[in-house]
C-alpha cells in the first residue's frame, strides 16, 4: 500500500526558459498535509531546505540539520515551543 503512495520532495527545473530556477515540490510528506502541528512543518521545511540546497554542502547540511533537531528537542523537553 505504501509504494503506490506518492511520497517525495525533489528540486525541479521551473521553466525550461530558465534552466537554473529550481522550486521545490513536495508531495505526500507532513510538509504538504494540514493535519499536523505547526512544528513538524516547520522542522520539516527547515530540513528539506538544508537537504536540497545546492550551495551546502551535504556534511555541513546534515551537520546543521542535527544541530536544528538538537535544539528543537532541548526547547520540546524544556517546554519552551510556542
Amino acid at each position: 500500500l505504501l509504494l503506490r503512495k506518492k511520497k517525495y520532495a525533489a528540486m525541479k527545473v521551473a521553466s525550461l526558459a530558465d534552466p537554473g530556477s529550481l522550486v521545490r515540490e513536495v508531495k505526500g510528506l507532513d510538509l504538504v498535509r494540514h493535519d499536523w502541528c505547526g512544528l513538524s512543518h516547520t522542522a520539516s521545511s527547515f530540513i528539506l531546505d538544508q537537504l536540497l540546497s545546492s550551495t551546502i554542502r551535504t556534511d555541513d547540511a546534515v551537520g546543521n540539520v542535527l544541530e536544528y533537531l538538537d535544539g528543537l528537542a532541548k526547547q520540546i523537553t524544556g517546554n519552551d515551543v510556542a
